[in-house]
């Protein structure tokens, strides 16, 4: 089997996704003119230390709200903030978009 290198041009934007779903309340919430992305490894941490996260998500509630009235900032458990709000029930998290940008 031979090897060598290509140089591959893409004709398109190429928008490359990791197939996972986020779900509006639960991984991303708008505040403020901003959406914040939540991270789901810190979360698990406090849904393990914060007693009634597990029914708050079943509940539909949503996580920011929770978190805020057990005297927690939400913000802190951010994995990206983005500018403007986006109001999708549920998003696609995509890696890099075909522009550059993540």
């Amino acid at each position: 089997m031979s090897s060598g290198l290509f140089k591959l041009e893409c004709l398109s934007p190429v928008h490359v996704g990791s197939g996972a779903d986020l779900i509006r309340s639960v991984d991303f919430y708008a505040d403020g003119g901003f959406t914040e992305v939540l991270d789901p490894n810190l979360l698990l941490l406090a849904a393990g230390a914060v007693e009634g996260f597990a029914d708050a998500i079943r509940r539909g509630n949503g996580v920011a709200p929770f978190l805020k009235t057990r005297g927690l900032n939400p913000a802190t458990f951010r994995l990206h903030r983005l500018q403007g709000s986006i109001e999708a029930q549920r998003l696609r998290l995509a890696i890099r978009a075909g522009d550059g940008g993540r």
